[in-house]
């Protein structure tokens, strides 16, 4: 059992990682090429890259179906606006002026009108209710209190349980006493902040706008609160050495945040904007850690997490007793319809998704003329439909059914156990601790049919 009571703790998980990867993860990169990735390489997120592109009216009807099974959904609002861009951000933000904060008026008033369409074409949407709510960018926590408070109004007005969860995104510089206070009295209950990374010179050069003592002293005012409070921090960041990053982790442990996520730098998302760090990944490859490195930071933090009493799931995502997140659970266990509303939202169901236009004023014109601002729409065949499902659970737990799938999803399960990468129990495939750090790898291999693995 490693002990946590100082950072001796730090260099025990590093030293039973590394034994697992040295007695395991070698033979496994070596016999099976499909692991095989480097830091660009890694494009997944929770849509599926393949299915047939469909008009609006085929995805508004299995949507439909969707919601009248599930009963409820859980929903996405998308916040464009953030005072600077982050170096390895890929999402759909908009720089917001140098001096002051941006009118949110016209925002607010458009992704109103924006979910309003959506119930108008989807009448289920409008009969059912919501389980959870995430407001993400952007940064979110940049609103003004009393726009904020028209907002999470709305979203309680359609909300199918009380209490019910409604998450908001932040960052450290935007987040003092007065600022935390006013996110928890309109109504949010659970705050994210993206702290990333305890080192100042780090922190500069992937341009965030704080520093390590702010970060801390915002987690600290945040559990001051009363809401839930979720800190992500980043690895496999260029010039960050695995003890550095394990550092972070504990130094953030200590602090008892109700959750901590762990965020893998992605360079290039086939279907995002691609960081700014893929062109330093580009000029300079030896500047990253490499894949045997990333293995060993996540899981020695991972055993680390467990020794101080943080639970996991999905992975990556680590919790105390009762800190665990709804709106991924509804979205990646329970797999009830998730409906994006904003600039660059995304929706998906069982075997539907859809996306809205990424630029601001290509979405605000389409809003303004009663236009929905989708972009594509894609329907998958019930075999990816399938896939979907598998990868989406795997993410959330680690598991995949053996009985009453098809022979395709079978032949994955039993050669993930094959090649020690899960283990059977009953009628389930379970990934090993060395198969949860290669997650990604697994879903974009036997998961995704437009996946970019090379062949084993």
């Amino acid at each position: 059992m490693i002990d946590m009571t100082s950072t001796a703790g730090v260099a025990d998980a590093l030293g039973e990682a590394r034994a697992l990867l040295n007695r395991e993860a070698d033979d496994a990169l070596l016999r099976h090429q499909w692991l095989r990735r480097k830091p660009a390489d890694y494009t997944f997120n929770v849509k599926y890259y393949g299915g047939e592109s469909a008009g609006w009216e085929e995805a508004a009807r299995r949507a439909a179906e969707d919601l009248v099974r599930a009963g409820d959904y859980t929903l996405y609002l998308h916040y464009p606006f953030c005072r600077y861009l982050c170096r390895f951000c890929h999402y759909a933000v908009k720089v917001a002026p140098a001096h002051g904060k941006p009118d949110d008026t016209p925002w607010l008033g458009r992704l109103v009108q924006n979910l309003g369409m959506l119930q108008s074409g989807i009448e289920a949407l409008g009969e059912c209710g919501i389980s959870s709510a995430y407001l993400g960018g952007g940064t979110p926590s940049l609103l003004a209190p009393a726009t904020l408070r028209q907002l999470t109004g709305l979203v309680s007005g359609i909300a199918r349980k009380r209490p019910f969860e409604f998450t908001i995104e932040s960052t450290p510089d935007s987040i003092t006493p007065s600022t935390a206070s006013a996110l928890a009295d309109a109504g949010c209950t659970r705050i994210s902040t993206g702290v990333q990374i305890l080192d100042d010179e780090r922190l500069e050069y992937f341009g965030r706008g704080h520093r390590s003592a702010q970060a801390l002293a915002a987690v600290e005012t945040l559990l001051r609160t009363p809401v839930m409070v979720n800190v992500d921090l980043m690895y496999a960041l260029p010039g960050v050495a695995t003890e550095k990053f394990m550092d972070d982790v504990l130094r953030i442990s200590e602090l008892r945040p109700h959750s901590i996520t762990l965020y893998r730098l992605r360079l290039g998302r086939s279907d995002e904007r691609s960081a700014a760090l893929l062109t330093e990944y580009r000029r300079d490859p030896s500047r990253f850690p490499n894949q045997r490195e990333v293995l060993l930071q996540i899981v020695a933090a991972r055993r680390m997490l467990a020794a101080l009493g943080y639970r996991e799931g999905p992975l990556g995502w680590f919790w105390l007793p009762g800190g665990e997140s709804q709106c991924y659970r509804d979205r990646w266990l329970r797999q009830v319809p998730l409906i994006g509303v904003g600039m660059g939202a995304y929706s998906y169901g069982s075997s539907w998704q859809w996306a809205n236009q990424r630029d601001l004023a290509g979405w605000s014109e389409s809003v303004n003329r009663a236009q929905l601002p989708v972009a594509s729409v894609v329907v998958l065949s019930p075999e990816e439909a399938e896939l979907r499902r598998a990868a989406l659970r795997l993410r959330y737990d680690g598991r995949l059914p053996l009985t009453g799938v098809s022979d395709e999803l079978l032949r994955s399960a039993v050669t993930l156990v094959e090649s020690g990468l899960a283990y059977r129990v009953g009628d389930e495939a379970i990934l090993t601790e060395l198969g949860s750090a290669f997650v990604d790898e697994i879903i974009d291999h036997f998961f995704q049919r437009g996946n970019s693995a090379p062949p084993d």
